[in-house]
């Protein structure tokens, strides 16, 4: 009676087996789709950029929450030291140079400096969301003028660009237009002429001034935008939580962008494709703690304000 129970078991196991594999198959890779949607894209290292230099200031002038950068002609780094409310100015090879700014509300003064940038004539302009004003330094950190959108009150600048002919654009996020200024401060018109409603939320701006493309980042979208002309696209990637800054290296067509949230950097193509990314919590060579604005020199370096960490950290392909 044994035997025949066995048998009968076999045959069953033989006859049932293949339909449940086959079934089982399926199964398991709706399940890995299903992990895997939930817990997003997975991450891919990039490795062909490396940690380069650590910029914390001079002792007794420490930095205190960098939240932009940008790289003048000689590749020396201007840090928005808004901890300080000051523009602090590193050379090439690591020597401090200057601050300029410092606290207050006179006209040289900075409050809460969110953009920088500095024109082909080495003149600085500082985007201030206190002050909404752009003020306007030379090289040396002396005031030269004041941009204040022709006194509307409507004039909330969150971002400045500067073109080779050391024009500035002005993101407005009252108006949601790039008012566009030249070297002697005065407003020549908008750029696009229609608004930009998708960058009503935007945090960081960079330009593409060759190919006339803007990228920006918006906290409240897992993604970036890209316009060209007068209409913009939305990229979305889900394991981008909180993107504060932006770069766009204009040599290898690469977009990086910072996530205080994940403490990283993200590398994207012009089409939204992720090429990887690099960091991680930690105040180590090659971690974040909230990592803020962002800058590239076409000469390969990239500069990363750590905010929370208290400095800005060069990475190079060289």
């Amino acid at each position: 009676m044994q035997v025949d129970m066995l048998v009968k078991m076999k045959k069953w196991f033989r006859k049932y087996c293949l339909w449940l594999a086959l079934l089982g198959v399926p199964a398991l890779a709706g399940i890995v789709f299903l992990l895997n949607s939930v817990q997003g894209p997975q991450p891919i290292e990039y490795t062909e950029i490396k940690p380069y230099n650590v910029i914390t200031g001079p002792p007794g002038q420490l930095l205190k929450s960098p939240t932009a950068v940008a790289v003048g002609p000689r590749g020396e780094a201007y840090i928005a030291d808004s901890g300080n409310h000051r523009i602090m100015v590193i050379e090439e090879d690591g020597r401090y140079t200057l601050n300029f700014g410092g606290p207050g509300s006179g006209i040289a003064e900075l409050q809460d400096p969110v953009s920088l940038d500095v024109a082909p004539n080495g003149n600085v302009y500082v985007a201030d969301r206190g002050r909404k004003e752009v003020i306007v330094f030379n090289s040396g950190g002396g005031y030269l003028y004041t941009i204040a959108g022709g006194g509307d009150q409507g004039f909330l600048p969150e971002s400045v660009n500067i073109d080779g002919e050391s024009n500035a654009y002005v993101f407005n996020a009252g108006s949601q237009k790039f008012e566009i200024y030249n070297s002697e401060g005065q407003k020549t018109g908008d750029y696009p002429a229609k608004q930009l409603t998708a960058f009503t939320g935007t945090s960081a701006i960079d330009i593409d001034f060759e190919n006339k493309i803007i990228y920006g980042v918006d906290p409240e979208i897992s993604g970036f935008l890209r316009s060209g002309g007068n209409s913009a696209k939305t990229f979305r990637y889900k394991a981008l939580v909180n993107p504060r800054g932006i770069a766009y290296n204009r040599s290898r067509k690469i977009i990086y962008i910072s996530d205080s949230f994940n403490n990283k950097l993200f590398l994207f193509s012009g089409n939204g494709d992720c090429l990887g990314e690099f960091g991680g919590s930690g105040d180590g060579f090659g971690e974040f703690s909230y990592p803020a604005g962002l800058a590239y020199d076409e000469r390969g370096k990239l500069y990363v304000a750590d905010r929370d960490n208290n400095r800005v950290v060069i990475y190079s392909y060289d």
